[in-house]
């Protein structure tokens, strides 16, 4: 169920590109339950589709939509006015998926091994440490230029040779080798990023 009426705002407004200006924030923190029904008119739908591409199901990434703004009217007296309000809510977007996802994989993974009667080699930490390298993939994939992501995915996704990228999206092969190494860099960057100076919270 729909937390507000979305007739009341333009499209623009739901959008996610609307600017929340401090005085904003600070009526959603004294709890002005207009500000946080326009604050999530803003960003309902592109949250919603940045979590479909991490989830892989509409209705999954409606769910974590829903709890995250749930979350936002019950600690809306956290939030600061001082910071990036949007890149705050996409992180919180983000972790709420890791968690989706770590805990299903989980809970899948064991189940195939209760039911084959098969002994994982892996332990819980290290089951949850691979889980979480392959949403951070998908999650710096997903956000990369679309012919550089469509190559990339084809690449290493999809096997096919540098050559068959190229005939198949008629473009050059030292234009294919080109996107790959972009994208190899992002990877190597965030990976370097996540291992020595931490994930947000």
């Amino acid at each position: 169920m729909k937390l507000y009426d979305e007739r009341k705002f333009s499209r623009h407004e739901r959008s996610g590109l609307v600017e929340v200006s401090n005085e904003m924030l600070e009526a959603l923190r004294a709890g002005d339950r207009e500000a946080f029904d326009r604050i999530y008119s803003y960003f309902f739908s592109p949250l919603k589709v940045f979590l479909k591409a991490l989830l892989g199901s509409a209705d999954q990434a409606e769910d974590v939509c829903q709890e995250l703004f749930t979350r936002l009217w019950q600690h809306r007296y956290q939030i600061d006015p001082g910071k990036n309000f949007r890149s705050y809510l996409y992180t919180v977007a983000k972790n709420l998926a890791m968690n989706n996802l770590r805990g299903r994989k989980v809970r899948d993974r064991y189940a195939r091994c209760s039911l084959t009667g098969e002994e994982g080699q892996e332990t819980p930490h290290e089951v949850v440490t691979a889980l979480e390298t392959e949403l951070l993939i998908k999650l710096i994939v997903s956000r990369m230029p679309v012919r550089r992501k469509e190559v990339f995915e084809m690449s290493r996704f999809e096997g096919k040779s540098n050559e068959e990228i190229a005939r198949l999206l008629n473009i050059k092969k030292n234009a294919v080798e080109k996107h790959l190494s972009f994208a190899m860099k992002e990877l190597r960057s965030a990976f370097s990023w996540r291992f020595f100076d931490g994930e947000p919270v």
